[in-house]
């Protein structure tokens, strides 16, 4: 393949992106709330709790369980446009 017919695959690559776009998916199937940081980051804890082989580590924090690393991933799937973020409120 040349180098200009190369695909650069942006979060696939990675199981842990496609772990936690899987988690918001099935959330978003089973619930009308709607689906926050905060949540994503607890929802995150207990399937990891619960035996899903998560590869994050959580600090306590102000609002529950919280793990950088779901953070940078969460950014990184909404660049890659695999979620998206419908909030009002750019922050």
């Amino acid at each position: 393949m040349s180098a200009s017919q190369q695909v650069q695959i942006g979060f696939s690559d990675k199981v842990d992106n496609a772990l936690v776009a899987c988690l918001i998916k099935n959330y978003k199937d089973v619930s009308s709330r709607t689906l926050g940081r905060t949540i994503l980051q607890k929802l995150c804890y207990f399937a990891k709790a619960s035996g899903v082989p998560l590869p994050f580590r959580f600090e306590i924090y102000h609002y529950g369980p919280f793990s950088q690393e779901i953070f940078d991933r969460t950014e990184e799937l909404l660049l890659d446009g695999v979620i998206e973020d419908s909030s009002s409120d750019p922050g």
